[in-house]
């Protein structure tokens, strides 16, 4: 059964049907396009299986279009930039949590979880830290990591060394979990 959660639009001039989210079973489709065929029924003729909320995981430039669109703004986010809390390497940041990542009280966080750091120099954005929840459960192989220092790409990958070196230990001190030090609600 598939249900919309947005308000679908229709292209009387091309005959095509735009449903922006589609609940499909237990998972969701986004940008569902779908075409009239002219008597009782609409033929599916694309659709993307990651929601906007979600930044792509695997390749740095795809990474970089999502962050320039600026989705992440429109989450949970920090007020203002502050100092790097302990033990992150990051210096000036502020964090923005996704609805997952928010929404999640306890436990390993669900697939499609994500965070992005805001990294600073001054009162500029020099670069980004994003994590990516991408397969259910625990272990360093469940999250995808980027960090982008100034035009250096200081990690990009599943289980990304230097990342996880760190996010390793988010739940030491008590307070962050499933390699997670910090969720905004």
């Amino acid at each position: 059964m598939a249900l919309a959660h947005e308000t679908p639009e229709y292209n009387p001039s091309n005959a095509q049907l735009t449903i922006p989210e589609v609940k499909v079973g237990s998972g969701m489709v986004y940008n569902a396009k779908l075409k009239f065929d002219g008597v009782d029924n609409f033929k599916l003729l694309s659709f993307e299986n990651t929601s906007p909320n979600i930044p792509p995981a695997g390749k740095a430039a795809d990474v970089e279009q999502w962050l320039m669109k600026g989705i992440y703004k429109n989450w949970a986010c920090e007020a203002t930039k502050h100092a790097g809390r302990a033990p992150s390497p990051h210096g000036e940041n502020r964090i923005c949590s996704n609805p997952l990542l928010s929404a999640s009280d306890s436990g390993t966080f669900p697939m499609g979880a994500a965070s992005v750091k805001e990294l600073y120099s001054g009162d500029t954005i020099s670069g980004y830290a994003v994590g990516v929840k991408i397969i259910a459960g625990e272990g360093k192989d469940t999250w995808y990591w980027y960090e982008r220092l100034g035009s250096s790409v200081e990690g990009d990958g599943i289980a990304d060394k230097a990342c996880e070196g760190c996010h390793s230990h988010a739940a030491d001190d008590g307070k962050g979990r499933d390699r997670t030090f910090t969720r905004v609600k």
